[in-house]
């Protein structure tokens, strides 16, 4: 009879299909293998069973921490990272590996960009690389909306079996701009606003008012 991986007697069922969850039965060493035998019969039990055999190996797969990084401009909300939804974005992974040219990198990105992963443009590193970029200004991430970044990199085994692999996921959201206000430029001292006046001996006044923002207090800059 087997084990499982706590040391206790490991039942297989009675139906058609085996199911083996993860982490249920130790790893076995290089010489040995599982081998996994079904016998099926008729319910009367009439006529002899038939059998059928299949052997397998449970390899202990090495695990990689993930370390990732952001390098763009970013502030905390709580506990929220929040980028402004503007600008480029650049993230690496790290797989702690110490041959990292071996290494496999697949990056995902969750919801989906209103641009197309495909795009070089957009992301000028790929989807494969231990870094990725977004650029800026293109629209690729909706402002306003949350998105976690998922890198995870893989290296096949030396027999072309079981891979060694790790990932990590950063969470961030799109900063949206200020909305509801207005601006105004009039002539200094005019009643109302007057948007005409003369050159060089006229003064007029740019003026923003009800802007509204969940990060306070505003700044504003004319130009």
């Amino acid at each position: 009879p087997c084990s499982d991986s706590t040391g206790n007697a490991w039942v297989p069922g009675t139906g058609p299909v085996l199911q083996v969850a993860a982490q249920s039965l130790p790893s076995t060493p290089d010489s040995s293998s599982y081998v996994f035998t079904v016998a099926a019969r008729d319910a009367a039990g009439l006529k002899a069973a038939s059998y059928a055999s299949v052997t397998a190996q449970v390899v202990e797969a090495i695990t990689y921490e993930v370390q990732m990084d952001l390098f763009s401009d970013y502030f905390l909300r709580g506990t929220t990272v929040i980028v402004n939804s503007d600008d480029t974005l650049i993230l690496t992974a790290s797989c702690g590996s110490a041959d990292e040219s071996n290494l496999d990198y697949q990056w995902t990105i969750s919801p989906a960009p209103v641009a197309s992963l495909g795009s070089l443009s957009v992301f000028p590193a790929g989807l494969q690389d231990s870094t990725l970029i977004v650029m800026g200004g293109y629209g690729a991430l909706a402002a306003g909306l949350d998105y976690t970044f998922t890198a995870r990199c893989s290296k096949a085994s030396v027999n072309g079996g079981v891979q060694s692999w790790g990932e990590s996921s950063l969470s961030l959201s799109l900063n949206d701009a200020p909305l509801g206000g207005t601006c105004k430029v009039c002539l200094l001292g005019s009643s109302g606003c007057v948007k005409t006046g003369s050159p060089i001996v006229d003064t007029f006044r740019a003026s923003c008012s009800n802007w509204a923002d969940q990060d306070t207090p505003l700044l504003y800059r004319f130009g």
